[in-house]
């Protein structure tokens, strides 16, 4: 994972280690000085937090080389060289070759096709995987990451007072 980066005219997206996750929530400081960029820490949230958790003990129990579908990836916006927002995959892909993502971005930076850049990218790298054949990804009712999603010729998949599911399926 140390050497592998994506790129978009406006971003670059790392996935982060172990450790990295770690200082996310434990020391953004550590993470700033380490990585050599800024970090938003508003993007932080209970959220995040929860995530974390959840992927840390997930990623103690899995090979080093499957980390990559179970951290978060960091986006950085290049021009400001800050750490804007954190999106990923919440497992490999499954036995149907699905996978869920989940993502988040700093307030500050919200609503200017920051995500929608990220996940394109995040998306067209989980496709050169052999064993993705499609991305889902489940919102609360939220006008702007519903737009991300279309934006990413996301299928509405369901539809509830509370969440909608989607789907971007590969395309051969």
């Amino acid at each position: 994972m140390d050497d592998l980066r994506l790129h978009t005219p406006r971003l670059s997206l790392m996935p982060l280690s172990k450790e990295e996750l770690k200082w996310t929530l434990a020391s953004p400081k550590t993470l700033e000085k380490n990585l050599g960029i800024r970090f938003d820490t508003s993007l932080i949230d209970e959220n995040v937090i929860r995530a974390i958790g959840m992927k840390l003990p997930k990623m103690a129990k899995l090979p080093p080389e499957k980390h990559i579908w179970q951290t978060y990836w960091l986006t950085i916006l290049r021009e400001e060289n800050i750490g804007i927002g954190l999106a990923g995959f919440k497992s490999s892909p499954n036995e149907a070759g699905i996978s869920e993502i989940g993502y988040g971005i700093a307030p500050a930076y919200q609503n200017q096709g920051y995500m929608s850049e990220a996940l394109r990218a995040l998306v067209d790298w989980a496709f050169t995987q052999p064993d993705c054949l499609g991305v889902t990804a489940t919102t609360v009712i939220n006008p702007a990451s519903n737009r991300i999603l279309e934006k990413l010729g996301a299928a509405l998949l369901s539809q509830d007072m509370q969440e909608k599911s989607w789907l971007i399926k590969k395309t051969s």
